[in-house]
């Protein structure tokens, strides 16, 4: 089998049962998703007062991208879990999704990365 086929089987098949149980429980995915949201209003409420220098913006806009991202993942997590109410089949997609957004490793070793960027925090005091 090729490198891609191997990646498409393993991003269609089917998750153990109970796999997702692994990750945090229902309510903190939901807490850490909540708070990305409020971060990331926060950082487009810097950018829009225009109050940071060029250099800042820019900073503040990478800061902006990342929490973007991470919220994907938060979002996708809180999906995927047993706790969130939906059909079967959009279930489902949430844990692909989730296993691609996380890779490999890091799905299986169920861990999810913070859900902010707390390593930019010191760069964008």
């Amino acid at each position: 089998m090729t490198p891609i086929a191997l990646c498409l089987a393993w991003f269609l098949a089917d998750q153990p049962p109970g796999d997702i149980y692994r990750f945090p429980p229902y309510t903190v995915l939901r807490d850490g998703r909540l708070f990305n949201r409020r971060h990331q209003h926060y950082l487009e409420d810097r950018l829009r007062t225009g109050l940071d220098s060029p250099a800042g913006a820019c900073r503040v806009r990478q800061a902006l991208q990342e929490t973007r991202w991470l919220y994907e993942v938060w979002d996708t997590a809180e999906g995927a879990h047993p706790g969130y109410q939906c059909n079967p089949d959009v279930k489902a997609c949430y844990q692909r999704r989730l296993r691609l957004l996380l890779g490999r490793d890091a799905y299986w070793r169920a861990e999810l990365p913070p859900p902010v960027p707390v390593w930019l925090f010191n760069e964008m005091r």
